[in-house]
């Protein structure tokens, strides 16, 4: 996204919204009330899988197990031409 801090600040601060999800989290938060220490919102199809950027598409997670499954998604995606066909492997 940036080689540095201030580029990165300024990429974020020129598109926060869609960067930062502020309006999404700001509905959940207004329909469901604040998130707990701990806990981050994350798509139930991921956006970079085609996921819709509304409220439905949004549930409440730990952030550390978010964390790890959308990097084992990055992992999985990371050489992929954009379109690309995938089939999504996950441990059950």
């Amino acid at each position: 996204m940036a080689d540095d801090i201030e580029n990165w600040a300024k990429i974020v601060l020129s598109d926060y919204e869609t960067l930062t999800g502020y309006p999404l989290a700001h509905q959940w938060q207004k329909k469901n009330g604040q998130l707990p220490t701990g806990k981050r919102l994350l798509p139930k199809v991921p956006f970079v899988l085609g996921g819709d950027f509304v409220l439905d598409n949004m549930y409440m997670a730990d952030a550390v197990e978010g964390m790890r499954f959308r990097a084992d998604i990055a992992c999985q995606i990371k050489d992929l031409p954009d379109g690309a066909e995938i089939k999504l492997k996950t441990d059950s």
